[in-house]
């Protein structure tokens, strides 16, 4: 359980390793999900394709994951795009993976010029759903972004699953 200064708890987020570029998102300043975001996905990714225990994202809107039946499971996902309607430099993204990241990555890039911002190769542990709030260059209004969730890790406990991603409402 995540607690705050004033002694309140925020959300069920479990222990995680967090890199500089992305921390956990305060939930009170998790906002809206972007409108018009896609989930593209192959076939070893499906609508709530956690293991079991998990739970579906306890956020309202969509989420896929890799494990859909077994750890074997591998591919792609693409969620976009993410339109940006201010400047902004962070976004909100509900985050659950299995035991094993090894193999695992989540790449945050500008679709309008193509460029990577973030590189998350493994993307953080999170053995509970976790929103982390990724931290890239300040990005202007009319920008679209693009989030690719990749598991090419077909051994036991090698999979992840996405939430839609969110706005950030800022400090």
């Amino acid at each position: 359980l995540l607690i705050r200064e004033n002694d309140r708890s925020g959300c069920k987020v479990g222990s995680i390793a967090v890199p500089s570029s992305i921390g956990l998102a305060p939930i009170e300043r998790v906002g809206a999900i972007y409108e018009g975001v896609r989930f593209e996905a192959s076939p070893g990714w499906t609508p709530n394709g956690t293991y079991p225990e998990i739970g579906p994202v306890p956020l309202p809107g969509p989420a896929y994951g890799s494990w859909s039946g077994s750890d074997a499971n591998t591919g792609t996902l693409r969620i976009g795009p993410i339109g940006i309607t201010e400047r902004t430099s962070s976004i909100a993204v509900p985050l659950v993976t299995g035991p094993v990241v090894r193999d695992l990555s989540l790449v945050l890039s500008d679709k309008t010029t193509g460029e990577v911002l973030v590189r998350l190769a493994p993307p953080p542990t999170s053995q509970t759903w976790s929103v982390i709030q990724i931290e890239f260059p300040a990005r202007p209004e009319g920008t679209e972004l693009e989030i690719v969730a990749s598991d090419a890790g077909a051994g036991w406990g090698q999979w992840m699953a996405l939430g839609a991603p969110r706005h950030v409402s800022p400090r």
